[in-house]
């Protein structure tokens, strides 16, 4: 069976720990990507599998990666998002261009709005 991005989304998220999958979930619900939040309320209880079931239900499987390295990025995972971007099911053009303007010129270091997402404080 072939993995799924969501299998992939899953296995990152796994790999936070405890402290790192709430400041995950505190900054995916502060962020807005392609006009879309997910409620705090919705992540406040969510394991890693529901985090996925959310994230791709709400952007898709495309974005929902995406959306999760953005985030990943922001809070200062860079090596799990750099993971999460080199699984194999995640191939093409629009990658090399979505992960350049992630990471702007000094690696780690991400201004959200660049990546298409909007933090609100």
């Amino acid at each position: 069976m072939e993995t799924t991005a969501k299998d992939h989304i899953i296995e990152t998220l796994d790999d936070l720990d405890d402290n790192g999958l709430k400041r995950f979930k505190d900054k995916l619900g502060e962020t807005a990507f392609q006009g879309r939040k997910i409620s705090r309320g919705k992540l406040q209880n969510a394991g890693t599998v529901d985090v996925a079931t959310l994230l791709i239900s709400t952007y898709t499987k495309t974005h929902a990666v995406q959306n999760t390295i953005a985030v990943l990025t922001a809070i200062k995972e860079v090596a799990l998002a750099e993971e999460l971007q080199k699984k194999d099911w995640s191939r093409g053009k629009w990658w090399s261009s979505f992960w350049s303007a992630l990471r702007g010129p000094a690696p780690g270091s991400v201004d959200p709005e660049s990546s298409g997402c909007a933090v609100h404080s």
